[in-house]
């Protein structure tokens, strides 16, 4: 069309020219239709720019339009395919608006909830809740829109509740996103109901716990085992019998073990048990030992073995095979015992210990540290009935029942310091069959086998404890033959003299001879007093339970009045003695330490107390005076012999000690329950 312009244009022009130039006197009309056609043109080209300006436009809104077609058909398809994956989905999805209203809700939801889409749209998301949680995951949506985070994944949100149509509750996991939508917001939750999986999340709990609980018993039975192992005095090895070409090998040995071979455990660990043999090995046990287990037979036997340093020892082997359920013999266990010392012992009897075995008087050798016999005499063993393998694990406790540990210990703590070459003193011994017997120890501290121990030497003093008491007994019955001569012969002929006296006194009168009758007379009454206070002091305690308190305050009377010491008696609490042979013996011995504190050490004051403490009566006497010579304790007069021998026949002990400042504490401690055979 513009083409066709121009060329109009172009023609006009042209005859228009040919017209003017044919008439005179027309010129300025050829002016002006030059000037149209340079219009025209000018006109043209504008048109011609506007029309391919509008072509391109109109490309434009033809690609435009083809791209809106193709993205219409694209979102049609998009919706569709959103629309089938949201309805075949296996979780649950609800979406609800900004009010919490429910605007989708999928199959898998209905089927959750027991809900049908229709019944659940439009509704508010909380009758999906539990009411319990309506308010709190209302502001929980309300914040979530506020944060700006356009989703969060399943499980951020934790284990919550979901409320079925039929009001039970059930376990859910749940993510949730939100997105505006021509200017709505929407949030969208997929729900997955995780009932099953917390029902066997909950079997798989307990059945861990089960299981836990017997692993933790497993293992506390394994390690109560590894713990009796450990303590056990035998060395206890395991070995794998499985690799044949590489013969035995360790795979567990206990602390005993380690301790009686001097490896440690790593140095025993996956060796071979021959790694203890020697020189000196007997190699035809060894091979016996081998062709046992071999056989799958148990085996003991005494074998030589080395210890790392290279030094033998007698070892007593058990090994017992391990034999799985088809039969195969897979380990072997083995209990390893140090015989070495009774070894020695059995050495030790022959020459001079063959002397010591055979000697009649019981002879012990214990151990210093823990006191258990290493070597006990024929005669001990004899007298006493028991076997050497039983007195071993036997101690001097065991047998002298009057012994605490403590007393036992402070006994002999003197040898421990080298403060006494030997300490003696008497005691019971108690046979294996119950019955007792004294003795008369005297122990020394000495070496035996390389080890610091006590050797004691025991005499059987039974015989002599029947003389001595029937010569306790019979000056017992001396003293009561002189208090009664006293009392009922010289004291009633003192008596009347003392009558005689006084008549003569009244006859006389007050002259010269009056007064010496009279002082004559004085004399008369005092001794009467002091035969009254002999024949008292000889008599034996009654036998009434009371009556030793009573007597011992009559002693404090009469070394108080007689030697003008001041005497007192302690008794804190009542001392009900029913045995009045113990209560003649304690009063005794309490009558000998006053006697020997008003005759030798020149005290003061003297203390006499009594009480019961623990199941046993404990006497003391006390003195301020020069003390007593320890030396001279087991070497003393026959005063110190006869208490000894009280305090033992009532099963006690006495001990005789210098106090701390000056003076002496005598001491008598005997069971409460009384004496057996002590008359």
């Amino acid at each position: 069309m513009v083409a066709a312009l121009k060329r109009a244009g172009g023609k006009a022009g042209s005859g228009d020219g040919e017209a003017e130039s044919g008439k005179s006197g027309r010129a300025g009309g050829a002016d002006f239709g030059n000037r149209d056609v340079e219009e025209t043109g000018r006109l043209v080209d504008e048109l011609e720019a506007r029309v391919a300006e509008l072509e391109m436009q109109n490309e434009e809104l033809r690609q435009t339009e083809k791209r809106y077609r193709s993205l219409y058909l694209n979102n049609r398809e998009s919706e569709e395919q959103l629309a089938g994956i949201v309805t075949s989905a296996m979780d649950a999805i609800v979406s609800v608006d900004a009010r919490q209203r429910i605007v989708l809700f999928n199959p898998a939801a209905e089927k959750m909830f027991g809900l049908t889409a229709a019944e659940a749209i439009g509704q508010p998301l909380g009758r999906l809740i539990p009411e319990r949680f309506r308010e709190a995951h209302k502001r929980h949506l309300g914040t979530f829109s506020e944060t700006g985070v356009t989703a969060r994944r399943m499980g951020a949100l934790g284990e919550v509740s979901g409320l079925r149509a039929d009001g039970e509750e059930f376990p859910i996991e749940a993510s949730i996103s939100q997105i505006a939508v021509g200017g709505r917001l929407l949030f969208t939750v997929i729900l997955r109901d995780i009932t099953e999986r917390r029902r066997i999340l909950d079997q798989l709990y307990e059945l861990n716990r089960t299981l836990e609980g017997r692993v933790a018993e497993q293992t506390r039975e394994v390690r109560l085992l590894a713990e009796a192992l450990s303590h056990l005095s035998e060395g206890v090895m395991i070995t794998d019998e499985r690799g044949a070409e590489m013969g035995r090998r360790i795979v567990f040995v206990n602390e005993a073990m380690c301790r009686i071979t001097g490896y440690s455990r790593e140095e025993l660990l996956g060796g071979s048990p021959e790694m203890l043999e020697g020189p000196r090995t007997d190699r035809e046990v060894a091979e016996m030992i081998r062709s046992e287990l071999g056989a799958g037979r148990a085996c003991e036997f005494e074998l030589l073995n080395y210890r790392k340093d290279g030094s033998p020892y007698h070892a007593e082997v058990f090994i017992t095979p391990w034999h799985e359920g088809d039969g195969r013999r897979t380990n072997s266990v083995t209990i390893h015992r140090d015989i070495t010392e009774r070894k020695s012992a059995e050495d030790a009897l022959t020459g001079l210990g063959r002397i010591v075995e055979d000697a009649l008087n019981e002879i012990y050798v214990f151990d210093a540290d823990s006191l258990r016999f290493l070597l006990v005499n024929r005669g001990g063993r004899s007298n006493l009935g028991y076997g050497a393998e039983e007195l071993g694990e036997l101690t001097p406790l065991d047998l002298k029942l009057p012994f605490t540990r403590r007393r036992f210990a402070a006994l002999l703590d003197p040898l421990r310091k080298g403060r006494r070459d030997k300490v003696a003193f008497q005691t019971k011994h108690r046979r294996k069959d119950g019955s007792l017997y004294d003795v008369e120890a005297h122990v020394q501290m000495t070496e035996f086998l390389g080890r610091p121990c006590f050797l004691a030497f025991v005499l059987d003093i039974t015989h002599r404890r029947e003389l001595e008491q029937e010569v306790i007994n019979a000056a017992e019955a001396e003293r009561q033959r002189i208090a009664y001569d006293l009392h009922d012969e010289l004291g009633s002929h003192l008596t009347g003299i003392r009558f005689r006296l006084e008549a003569l006194c009244e006859a006389v009168g007050d002259g010269a001879g009056g007064v010496e009758c009279a002082t004559i007379a004085r004399h008369v009454r005092q001794a009467i007093a002091k035969t009254r206070s002999i024949a008292h002091g000889l008599q034996v305690v009654g036998s009434h339970p009371e009556d030793l308190m009573s007597a011992l305050k009559s002693l404090r009377e009469e070394a108080q009045s007689a030697t003008g010491l001041r005497c007192r008696f302690r008794c804190p609490a009542p001392v009900v003695l029913d045995d009045p042979i113990m209560a003649n013996h304690l009063f005794r011995v309490a009558q000998e330490a006053v006697n020997n504190a008003v005759k030798h050490s020149g005290a003061l004051h003297v203390t006499i107390s009594l009480r019961a403490v623990k199941g046993e009566i404990e006497l003391v006497v006390t003195d301020d005076g020069k003390g007593f010579d320890r030396a001279g304790r087991h070497g003393g007069g026959l005063g110190l012999h006869i208490m000894d021998y009280r305090a033992n026949a009532m099963g006690g002990s006495l001990s005789i000690e210098q106090r701390e400042k000056s003076g002496t504490r005598v001491m008598c401690t005997v069971p409460a329950g009384g004496s057996e055979g002590l008359g």
